[in-house]
């Protein structure tokens, strides 16, 4: 999503009201809910959904260079839940991260609300969780765009067995 002159300049403002807030998703069949984070010290409901609080959790950008997109999410391992989905199976995590403002947010209360919609400055979505390591303090994980120029292709190969008409 492009930012406008006036939300750049909004940004870059030394007294700006805006703190930028990282709501994190991670999506995995293992769960029986999406896990919903924020860096923040307080929840936050946003889209009638309610995002946990994560003092020390650390998005990264997505890397801008020729290769894959790629980036590292570092999460404080506060919820069994994470690591235990993520080491269970060998399907992938999906990840989503939007980047938000604290302005739109209505700071007075427990949980924080929204204050009509929200505006996305930055977001990445559909993002596969590839490495991951757990210990008794952090979960980092690298996650990635899938890369559709490494599946096979054809899928389906035309050979004697499956097509046997086309060897006579």
């Amino acid at each position: 999503m492009a930012l406008t002159t006036a939300q750049k300049t909004e940004l870059e403002r030394v007294a700006s009201p805006h703190a930028m807030l990282s709501f994190i998703r991670i999506s995995h069949s293992a769960l029986d809910d999406d896990i919903r984070i924020v860096n923040d010290v307080l929840s936050f409901v946003r889209g009638g959904e309610e995002w946990t609080a994560v003092a020390d959790l650390d998005p990264r950008l997505v890397s801008d260079s020729e290769g894959i997109p790629r980036t590292v999410l570092t999460v404080p391992n506060v919820d069994r839940r994470i690591g235990e989905a993520l080491l269970a199976t060998s399907e992938r995590a999906i990840v989503s991260v939007e980047v938000l403002s604290s302005a739109d947010f209505d700071l007075s209360v427990d949980p924080r609300t929204e204050v009509g919609t929200a505006a996305v400055y930055h977001a990445y979505y559909n993002f596969e969780i590839q490495d991951v390591s757990v210990d008794d303090m952090q979960v980092e994980a690298t996650i990635i765009l899938r890369d559709y120029s490494q599946e096979p292709w054809p899928f389906v190969v035309a050979t004697e067995d499956r097509l046997p008409g086309l060897f006579v």
